[in-house]
């Protein structure tokens, strides 16, 4: 009988509890999704026979880590070099393979190592340009820099150079990007087998806007804004006239949906603003994720995150 006084209990307490959206860290569920990273080494070659360890952890927007006892490490091409449950990798033979580490349903962002037999061996490209976003039909030159295991550059390279989508920029023999059309694409260079980290790039639109709307009985209102900065650097502000309902455990996210629930899973949380919850704000995107791009999510969503309740989206424009 205890336990069923309690249950009518909870019920009827629960409804105070959703206006008032109060207790972040009460009603966090621990198995809610937070951003795996790898902590990158500076070395991202091996020799093949060596060893490197690396790290991983889940960090919230404002840095703080989350506690995690164990990943799961998963090397794309174990042939070229395997890594054990605790994140040792071991080199094995030339050649590229990226590694990833695993948290319940977060995966990082692969981790590109090359292996090589011998110091004289390119074991690193990198790619530069001076910004990262033209406009239809604009030009832009890339640099492609290649070194050895040891970081000492390699020079009079001849580089091969792609285009993840042809249909958004080529690049010719030369590293000259050319934009064609609207949209993002990924420039690889290559020599032989190894290849660089993807080079990002955005053509045409700069920036995407929606207009903020309640959801259910709650009011949103004020506009939204993703864009770009002249250091290619994505922001999110808010409008003068953005407010939305007081609540403490209220946060800004991107996502590609508006169910609270898939949003707290899956989105990306920008910030916390229970104690402004109105008014022009701005916020560095890239600063929280360096991957995120401006076509990345489709929403920017007003979160009771305690509770997963959507109040309020902007829906951007495409």
């Amino acid at each position: 009988m205890r336990l069923k006084i309690h249950h009518i209990f909870s019920w009827l307490l629960l409804p105070i509890l959703l206006v008032r959206c109060i207790g972040t860290d009460v009603v966090d569920d621990a198995n809610d999704i937070f951003p795996v990273i790898i902590q990158s080494p500076a070395q991202n070659s091996l020799l093949v026979g060596e060893t490197l360890m690396l790290t991983a952890e889940r960090q919230t927007t404002g840095g703080e880590t989350i506690p995690t006892e164990s990943f799961t490490w998963a090397s794309s091409n174990p042939d070229v070099a395997s890594v054990s449950p605790q994140g040792t990798v071991e080199a094995i033979t030339a050649g590229q393979t990226r590694i990833t580490a695993l948290v319940g349903n977060s995966t990082s962002e692969p981790w590109l190592l090359t292996v090589v037999a011998n110091q004289e061996e390119v074991a690193q490209i990198s790619v530069t340009a001076e910004r990262t976003s033209l406009d239809v039909g604009e030009t832009l030159q890339l640099t492609a820099m290649a070194s050895n295991v040891s970081g000492e550059i390699i020079s009079d390279q001849l580089f091969s150079w792609q285009s993840s989508d042809e249909n958004v920029v080529t690049v010719d023999d030369a590293g000259l990007l050319t934009a064609i059309g609207n949209g993002s694409a990924e420039i690889v260079a290559r020599i032989d087998d190894i290849e660089s980290a993807p080079f990002s790039v955005i053509v045409g639109a700069t920036a995407r806007i929606g207009t903020f709307q309640g959801v259910g009985s709650y009011d949103a209102k004020g506009m939204g804004a993703l864009s770009l900065n002249e250091e290619g650097e994505l922001i999110l502000t808010t409008s003068d006239d953005f407010e939305t309902e007081f609540a403490a455990g209220t946060f800004l996210y991107l996502a590609n949906s508006t169910s609270g629930a898939t949003v707290a899973a899956e989105g990306v949380e920008i910030a916390d603003i229970s104690d402004n919850l109105s008014g022009a704000q701005t916020f560095n995107v890239s600063e929280i994720n360096e991957n995120i791009e401006l076509d990345t999510y489709r929403y920017i969503i007003i979160l009771c995150k305690p509770f997963r309740i959507t109040f309020g989206l902007a829906d951007l424009d495409a």
